[in-house]
């Protein structure tokens, strides 16, 4: 039988496949067997776009997009049903639990924090259990502890079996990035692209607000451009030391024309993804060219 060598390196086990699952696009035809992927950007940058994108270019299902923020969506969804409480205690959240009687409290995360917090809002945290909370930071897209989040994402990256999935804008600090790291080596894994998204602050903002949502104000597009620099370049900066330029890429996003009729920015929106996504796969499929080798059935 003939199979072909799809990938080599000094500090690698040679890795075999049939030739027949090779098609024109390399190693990375439809039936790709381990794709770890990272997807960061600043808010605006287009990263679920792109991940959905390049999932669909290696044939991988929607379940295999990991985003936190959908991820948390439908937590809170769950949380209403037994299972979905169980859910929750199995990653770490002691729903039942009084807020006062929780160690909620990595980094500021305290009853204090709490009530100051909800007070820059017209709907302040009134609730009294960790459950209370958890659905009220979800829903008014505030941060979480890290360690919850981990447990999370991990949970999920687990239901995939560690081999095929895309991140889609986690993780998100410093700790979140050497816990999925350290979640990874245990568990004979590791990440094998990081994708990261370029737009100027500039044009995030002005991307953000003519999508006109109504949480996206100058104020609080402003505080999410903030955390992007604060927390989440570290994490991008330990992957660029710990993986090396090899396996992480810094991709220009295309600028959008938003100005003139509403059918013309979307097409313009859409052209804008397709050149975007042109780099990013051009950068995947960088890899050792094949080579045909005879072994015996």
């Amino acid at each position: 039988m003939k199979y072909k060598v799809i990938s080599t390196g000094k500090n690698e086990s040679v890795k075999f496949r049939e030739t027949s699952s090779i098609n024109k696009v390399g190693i990375y035809s439809k039936d790709i067997k381990t794709a770890r992927i990272i997807m960061l950007g600043l808010s605006g940058s287009g990263k679920s776009k792109q991940a959905a994108k390049l999932a669909s270019y290696l044939g991988m299902s929607k379940t295999e997009i990991i985003s936190s923020g959908q991820i948390l969506r439908d937590l809170i969804k769950s949380s209403a049903t037994r299972s979905g409480l169980e859910r929750l205690e199995a990653v770490g959240i002691n729903w039942w639990k009084k807020i006062e009687d929780e160690t909620l409290l990595a980094e500021d995360r305290s009853k204090q924090y709490i009530n100051e917090t909800s007070k820059v809002i017209d709907d302040p945290f009134t609730g009294s259990t960790v459950l209370d909370w958890f659905r009220y930071s979800v829903n008014h897209g505030k941060l979480l502890p890290d360690l919850w989040v981990q447990n999370i994402i991990h949970d999920a990256i687990t239901r995939t079996g560690h081999e095929r999935f895309i991140l889609d804008g986690y993780p998100r600090t410093l700790g979140s990035a050497i816990g999925l790291s350290e979640y990874l080596k245990s568990k004979n894994s590791e990440i094998d692209h990081v994708f990261i998204l370029q737009i100027s602050d500039a044009e995030a903002l002005r991307r953000l607000l003519y999508r006109g949502r109504e949480d996206d104000t100058a104020s609080v597009i402003g505080s999410r451009i903030n955390f992007y620099h604060k927390q989440v370049v570290p994490a991008i900066d330990y992957f660029v030391k710990t993986l090396g330029s090899a396996k992480v890429k810094f991709i220009e996003s295309d600028k959008v024309e938003l100005d003139g009729d509403k059918e013309k920015v979307k097409n313009d929106i859409k052209d804008s993804e397709n050149r975007t996504f042109e780099k990013i796969k051009k950068e995947y499929d960088k890899q050792p060219e094949p080579v045909d080798l005879d072994i015996a059935a």
